[in-house]
């Protein structure tokens, strides 16, 4: 170190090199940083987020019920609601998940997943950072599949459960 300090264009080029470091990990940060807005695709998994997304959704008996809530006969009308749904759930709703959100509430999810996609597409695949290039196309690819993949669980859960729903009324009339 001591030999080091006595020549200065030594000690000149190692700092001209760490300052390219710093610069190289600066614009990799950067470059990371442009996948935030896709983060939840691989910290979240679909099944989960699925799962969670149909939670914020009200079950379908306490929406029938709860239309009886603070008239006269309230309780009395309740438990012939509550009796009335029984006898659909047994008949139609086998097989149907009864507690999902609204279409608004997909539709905005899946608004959202579709800019998401665009975003995605919008992501340049090749890039030189310093003397160093990033080529990020397979990520790039698997994260658009991955984007597909929950637009497409929204889509056939909406498909699915109401076909359901048909079959099993049609069976039912």
């Amino acid at each position: 170190m001591v030999e080091i300090k006595d020549q200065f264009e030594l000690f000149g080029t190692t700092q001209i090199i760490s300052d390219n470091l710093n610069e190289i990990e600066r614009a990799t940060e950067e470059f990371i940083k442009q996948y935030d807005d896709q983060k939840f695709l691989w910290v979240e998994t679909l099944e989960d987020s699925f799962k969670a997304f149909l939670d914020t959704g009200v079950e379908l008996k306490d929406l029938i019920i709860k239309k009886f809530e603070g008239t006269e006969d309230d309780e009395y009308l309740a438990e012939q609601e509550e009796e009335s749904y029984r006898c659909l759930a047994d008949k139609i709703l086998k097989g149907v998940h009864t507690k999902f959100p609204g279409l608004d509430q997909f539709d905005e999810k899946i608004t959202h997943l579709t800019k998401v996609k665009h975003q995605i597409a919008e992501i340049k695949t090749s890039v030189e950072i310093g003397w160093i290039r990033v080529n990020s196309t397979p990520l790039v690819t698997k994260l658009q599949q991955t984007v597909n993949d929950w637009i497409d669980m929204h889509i056939s859960f909406l498909l699915n459960n109401t076909v359901t729903q048909i079959t099993n009324i049609k069976k039912f009339i």
